[in-house]
């Protein structure tokens, strides 16, 4: 974010540059919005918050036919 913001300081920045940078910055934003998700998710977790519970469940056959263990 920082090399990003740097850029747009650039005096001489062309339109197709200045596009370049938005588009980083707006990936950028999106995965920091999901970082800080998954670490309130872990909080909340920690803090007894939000409960895990595990089920087993059914995959459909295409599924099962693209799955392969690791290493075989």
């Amino acid at each position: 974010m920082r090399n990003t913001a740097h850029l747009l300081g650039a005096p001489q920045l062309r339109a197709e540059q200045l596009r370049w940078v938005q588009r980083l910055i707006e990936r950028q934003v999106s995965h920091m919005a999901r970082l800080l998700d998954d670490l309130l998710d872990v909080a909340r977790i920690t803090q007894g918050k939000l409960i895990l519970k595990t089920q087993r469940v059914s995959l459909p056959p295409s599924s099962k036919q693209r799955w392969k263990p690791h290493g075989r």
